[in-house]
């Protein structure tokens, strides 16, 4: 009751650069809030009203700067998420995001996994390896 509707302008444009925001985040609790914002309007928009969210993911999942990864893989988890909750249930789209997206996943996944061999301090790596592994075990769970 006491939550004001966002004008669709301020909804067009926060979903415009809600993703290059995440990829720019300079710490983790802005990160956090980022992504809570990002869940908020997916719960409303996605997919029928933000069918783009999932490419915007994949374009930044292909990237070679670290935080534009770790962008892509906060919504690709987000993208996902979003099934679990979808009323009625999109049992016909969500087997192509998670086709679209789990290959760049595990790749990711794989690289990391190498790179923290040769790199154990990257504080990044692990927390990144853990959104990629939640992000499975909710593909697996719907």
């Amino acid at each position: 009751p006491d939550h004001v509707p966002i004008t669709q302008s301020d909804r067009t444009a926060l979903k415009a650069n809600i993703l290059p925001l995440l990829a720019a985040s300079p710490i983790r609790s802005i990160t956090v809030q980022l992504a809570a914002t990002l869940k908020n309007f997916m719960a409303h928009d996605f997919p029928n009203r933000w069918s783009s969210l999932v490419d915007g993911a994949k374009r930044l999942l292909r990237s070679r700067d670290m935080r534009e990864v770790g962008a892509g893989i906060v919504a690709a988890l987000e993208c996902v998420s979003a099934f679990r909750y979808l009323i009625p249930p999109k049992a016909d789209i969500l087997p192509g995001t998670i086709a679209s997206l789990s290959p760049t996943l595990v790749t990711i996944a794989d690289s990391m996994l190498k790179a923290s061999l040769s790199q154990p301090t990257s504080q990044e790596i692990p927390a990144m390896l853990h959104l990629i592994l939640k992000t499975y075990k909710i593909a697996i769970i719907i």
